[in-house]
């Protein structure tokens, strides 16, 4: 990608999170995951930012007893972890179910498997409701603008930017191993559960929801939940 470049080292490290004698964690993936040690070469004239959130801000990793510094890189769509002085990395694989929670926001990233355009990924996602026959969650993601280089006289010449774009929802219902994209859209929303789509339908009409809200969206799923076994 031009003016934005990575220079990547991977090491692979197979064995899972653990704790030491002096309760320090030392940092190793679940699952075959890997560390990254990334540099990254800006051309001055990017604005934007990688990350979600710019500043590191105290998580929780799983069950590890202790919180470390972290935040959320949306365009590699992995953490950066402050870890004995250094910054680590958590990237999302297939085989992983790593969970990153958010101590004072109460925000909680989940690896996840995923469907994009008909390939199986991995990525982190954040929950935003579960119950026993589903997982609602949303992506969030930053992408880089290339530089608009003026066509006429009148306009203007744009910096290239780095750019949060609009959250997108997926769901996981029951029966499925992967999330899958939603809108939410009441016919789409009711086409998305299939075989119970007729009962999805019936809970909209009864509990006046309008899907299109998250606290709706929510509220029908928690319904349909308590009516699935």
């Amino acid at each position: 990608m031009k003016n934005l470049k990575y220079t990547i080292t991977v090491l692979f490290l197979s064995i899972g999170f653990f704790v030491n004698a002096q309760n320090e964690a030392n940092f190793a993936l679940e699952g075959g995951n890997s560390f990254l040690t990334i540099k990254q070469k800006f051309d001055d004239k990017i604005k934007g930012s990688l990350f979600i959130n710019e500043n590191f801000e105290s998580v929780k990793i799983d069950d590890i007893p202790i919180q470390y510094p972290a935040r959320y890189n949306g365009y590699t769509d992995n953490f950066e972890v402050k870890h004995l002085g250094k910054v680590k990395y958590i990237v999302p694989s297939l085989e992983s179910k790593v969970q990153v929670h958010f101590t004072n926001s109460n925000k909680t990233y989940k690896i996840y498997k995923y469907l994009y355009k008909g390939d199986l990924k991995a990525g982190f996602f954040v929950i935003l409701s579960k119950g026993k026959n589903y997982d609602f969650t949303l992506k969030e993601k930053v992408v880089y603008v290339e530089e608009q280089k003026p066509k006429t006289p009148y306009e203007k010449y744009k910096n290239p930017e780095l750019k949060r774009v609009k959250d997108t929802y997926y769901l996981r219902l029951k029966g499925s191993d992967a999330l899958s994209e939603i809108r939410l859209r009441k016919k789409d929303v009711i086409k998305f559960f299939g075989n119970d789509s007729k009962m999805v339908s019936s809970i909209i009409k009864k509990n006046k929801l309008n899907v299109k809200k998250e606290e709706d969206m929510i509220q029908l799923l928690k319904l349909y939940d308590n009516q699935t076994r």
